[in-house]
Parts: C-alpha cells; sequence; structure tokens
C-alpha cells in the first residue's frame, strides 16, 4: 500500500508540475461521461516557477509580471495537447475495468474529448484600491443609468427575445457583481481585491451567432 500511495502521489505531483491543481470526474456507469477542469492561473503560475519569471498574485490574479513577453508567449502558445497529455495519463490509471485478478480497459474503448466551457478574463489594474474602488462605483452608476440589457431591443446587434437574455446587479459575498446573460453565454463585471477591476467572459454556446 506504501509503494502505490508513492507512485500515486508522484503521478499527482507531475500533474501539478504541468498545469496545477485540476479536477477530473469520471463517472461509474454508461457511457462513462467524464469531466475534466483546470485553471489558467494556476498554468501560468507553474510555467513561471519553472523559468524563474518572478510574479506577485493576489488570490488568483497576478497584479505583476517581471516578463511580458513570456506572458505572452506561454497564452498563445497554448495547446490542447498539453492538458490531454495529462487527462489520458489518469483515464489510463482509472479508467479500467475489474477482470479477475487483472485490472484493464479494451482499447477499444475511449473517450473523445470537447470544450464546452471556456472562461476568458481581463483585468484592469489599479496602483490604489482607492482608484479601482471609485472607478468601479462609476460604472455601477453608470450601469443604472443606461438601462439594464433586458430592457433592450437589441443587444451587439442581435434581436432580443425575452427569454434568451437576462441581467442582474446583486452583490457575491462583499463584492457588487454586474452579470449579462445572453442564452448560455455571460459577461461579469466586478471589483477584484480591491486592485483590480475584472472582466469574465464564460463561453457555453461558441456557435452562438
Amino acid at each position: 500500500m506504501r509503494i502505490l500511495t508513492d507512485k500515486f502521489n508522484s503521478h499527482i505531483k507531475k500533474t501539478s508540475e504541468k498545469l496545477g491543481l485540476c479536477y477530473l470526474k469520471i463517472s461509474s456507469y454508461l457511457p462513462f461521461v467524464s469531466e475534466f477542469y483546470f485553471n489558467g492561473h494556476n498554468y501560468l503560475k507553474k510555467q513561471f516557477d519553472l523559468t524563474g519569471v518572478e510574479y506577485t498574485m493576489k488570490e488568483n490574479a497576478f497584479t505583476k509580471i517581471s516578463d511580458i513577453d513570456k506572458l505572452n508567449s506561454l497564452v498563445s502558445g497554448f495547446k490542447p495537447s498539453v492538458a490531454l497529455d495529462r487527462i489520458n495519463h489518469w483515464m489510463d490509471i482509472f479508467f479500467r475495468f475489474d477482470q479477475g485478478s487483472k485490472s484493464t480497459r479494451s482499447k477499444l474503448l475511449h473517450h473523445n474529448w470537447f470544450s464546452y466551457q471556456t472562461e476568458i478574463c481581463t483585468n484592469l489594474i489599479f496602483k490604489s484600491p482607492k482608484f479601482a474602488n471609485a472607478y468601479f462605483e462609476k460604472i455601477i452608476a453608470k450601469h443604472h443609468t443606461i438601462g439594464l440589457p433586458d430592457k433592450l431591443t437589441e443587444i451587439f446587434s442581435l434581436s432580443r427575445q425575452k427569454t434568451n437574455s437576462k441581467s442582474t446587479q446583486n452583490k457575491f459575498k462583499t463584492k457588487a457583481v454586474i452579470k449579462h446573460w445572453l442564452e448560455g453565454n455571460s459577461i461579469k463585471c466586478y471589483n477584484k481585491s480591491g486592485c483590480l477591476l475584472r472582466v469574465e467572459t464564460t463561453i457555453n454556446k461558441p456557435d452562438l451567432p
């Protein structure tokens, strides 16, 4: 048992060194639907640690990076194979069936992986929290002034139907959040830790015209 535990911990360490903390779920019933999540911030952090790039973070936000060119090359050069390599590694370990004294899986049985949700964030960094707080308060006030997109007849040059969009302005914990949905996609704006303004776009329907 100790040997198996050591090997398991070694596998986790190798995955963590490449992608950071991840999540993999394998259903135990047909058609064995599986899910995999990883955070791009964690991936970048690991790459910076490996290459010696200096950075500072507040929660999961980068507030300072010494080599912007390295950041841009990591983002533009990221390939799905980086994640698929670790996915296949763990699937080979866990996605197996008991066959007497052996645990095996037919070579004909495999998974096809698809991206069904992507989150992209843009950060506007401020030198002082007082400027970030003041700026975001103006955005909230302007949000009331122009009216919520639910009251508009057209969004992003698309005709709006009553059931395909929704807008909210509420609080998440202590943070004010402005969020708009258009069918399965959404965009959210909030004050992140008082040091930056974050805009998060979540794509669930990439084929939305």
